[in-house]
């Protein structure tokens, strides 16, 4: 996912566009919607894991949104919830039709949803789905059954072709679909096929618009070489496709020898085609967000509190816990080599190695500080380490290079942290050296070729401007960090959101005036 934008979500009427970067740092006073856009992550994690009557579920393993109607922000002007996604889809994307696969290149697309809450119930369900393919929007509308009563692209109204298309997903009440997946009903299956394209009730109006450029008994065959040949692209790719059709039809050939992307029959033919395909790129972006979002990891503000002895459990865990309370289960499961690995790292980065000690039927989580010979129970050690180790686990089994500690990691799909508050208890040289491990966790990722972003929202003056100092030595490219500030213009008002960017020189740009500084009383 390239960016994320979300309105009307609590105290945020508008984030605006939030680019994902390697660092990307949530600033704000309390209650400025910085944790709030955060959530996000967790939010759309516990709505793939359930199956959910509509697209997200508010309330769940991970956060706490309470209803539609207590998330829903107070400065909304239609009730609605907007979210908006930037998604790369990749090189592999393709678009399958009969008898030959269509051909295709990576673009971006741009997913928008708006979301209502249902009148029968407290629900809520995607009332309108739009998608922007490079300067093509197509518009799907939606009731609460999920049936298409809307589909228009650009200028043009597909609503009557569409009258028996429905999504999927959310209306069986199944997990993972937050992008609408759309089926035709006059297809015998309920599942989505990539075939399903050739067949469904979108691409009769494409047809008769190729008939009526060619002649009215124009063959099947030759009508479906044509579509085939269609690069997905912008106009003027899909211009040089169109024209280099390898096609008996001479009248064809002679047609379309003559057109420019401004040709008002092109343009036509353009916005049938992307609205005839249209089904599948929504089927391939909510496949894409499904794996991005299992690959988000939540760190939540508050970590579990250490205990002093934990129980063996004879248990496979490959992930850790989004409150650490895992924590010793990960440490037990490690072999001998790994152990000593992340011992050592924890030693150079923190000045502290991190170890489990059995006893008996129990473990427990020792502290061995670099100079000192003793080792101490994590239950005797200060507040801070309890709140700290989760997080390190975290990122050293993120950017490990052992493919049986990594999580399930595809370099087309990022993992993306989200942490809170990582700074909690923790003293001002410690919240130093822990903005060390952030950007370095992303440098040895990015050698072990794992996409990792982290997303940290934090009060820290002091890890800000640590970045800032690692930038100005070389040590960090300003390009791999971004800092949006959240504020309020006064209390009463929507949060607004402004990024701020590191220069070469490790000060930052656009950083507002005193934002660390006390009132003056």
């Amino acid at each position: 996912m390239k960016s994320l934008r979300v309105r009307n979500l609590r105290s945020l009427k508008d984030s605006g566009e939030i680019e994902m970067r390697p660092l990307t740092f949530l600033l704000g006073e309390n209650s400025s919607g910085k944790s709030t856009f955060l959530r996000l992550m967790p939010l759309l994690k516990q709505s793939i894991e359930a199956k959910t009557k509509g697209p997200l579920l508010w309330f769940g393993r991970y956060v706490d949104f309470g209803s539609y109607r207590e998330a829903l922000s107070k400065f909304s002007e239609d009730d609605t919830i907007q979210m908006e996604f930037v998604l790369p889809l990749l090189n592999d994307f393709k678009l399958y039709s009969s008898p030959s696969r269509t051909k295709v290149s990576r673009f971006d697309a741009r997913i928008g949803l708006l979301i209502e809450e249902s009148t029968e119930s407290a629900a809520s369900f995607t009332k309108v789905c739009t998608i922007s393919m490079y300067d093509v929007t197509v518009k799907i509308t939606l009731d609460e059954n999920q049936k298409v009563v809307g589909y228009e692209c650009n200028k043009h109204d597909f609503s009557r072709a569409a009258s028996r298309v429905f999504s999927v997903g959310q209306r069986m009440g199944q997990a993972s679909s937050i992008i609408p997946v759309l089926h035709d009903s006059t297809r015998g299956s309920r599942r989505f096929s990539t075939y399903e394209l050739q067949t469904n009730s979108l691409i009769a109006p494409l047809y008769s618009f190729l008939k009526n450029l060619l002649h009215r008994d124009v063959s099947q065959e030759n009508l479906s070489r044509i579509v085939n040949n269609i690069v997905l692209g912008d106009a003027d790719t899909m211009l040089a496709s169109i024209k280099s059709s390898n096609t008996s039809l001479t009248r064809w050939t002679q047609r379309v020898a003559r057109w420019s992307v401004t040709t008002p029959a092109f343009i036509t033919l353009r916005d049938f085609y992307l609205a005839w395909v249209t089904p599948q790129v929504l089927y391939s972006a909510d496949l894409y967000l499904y794996n991005y979002i299992q690959n988000i990891k939540y760190v939540a503000p508050l970590r579990a509190t250490a205990e002093r002895y934990y129980r063996f459990q004879d248990l496979a865990v490959d992930e850790l816990d989004f409150q650490g309370r895992n924590l010793a289960l990960i440490l037990q499961n490690m072999s001998k080599s790994e152990a000593l690995n992340f011992e050592e790292w924890t030693l150079e980065n923190f000045g502290f190695a991190v170890r489990v000690r059995p006893s008996g039927g129990h473990s427990a989580i020792m502290i061995k500080e670099a100079g000192s010979p003793h080792e101490v129970s994590l239950a005797d050690m200060g507040f801070g380490f309890s709140q700290v180790i989760p997080i390190l686990a975290q990122l050293w089994l993120a950017s490990s290079p052992n493919p049986a500690l990594r999580f399930s990691l595809r370099r087309a799909i990022p993992v993306t942290f989200a942490i809170e508050q990582p700074e909690l208890h923790l003293h001002p040289r410690m919240q130093a050296r822990l903005a060390d491990i952030l950007y370095k966790t992303v440098q040895l990722a990015q050698k072990n070729d794992v996409n990792l972003l982290l997303l940290v929202e934090t009060h820290s003056e002091t890890i800000i401007n640590r970045l800032g100092l690692r930038i100005a030595g070389g040590e960090l490219s300003s390009d791999d960090v971004s800092v949006i500030v959240f504020e309020k213009p006064y209390p009463d008002a929507p949060a607004i959101s402004r990024m701020a960017t590191y220069e070469e020189n490790g000060l930052l740009k656009d950083w507002p005036l005193g934002f660390f500084e006390p009132e003056v009383v």
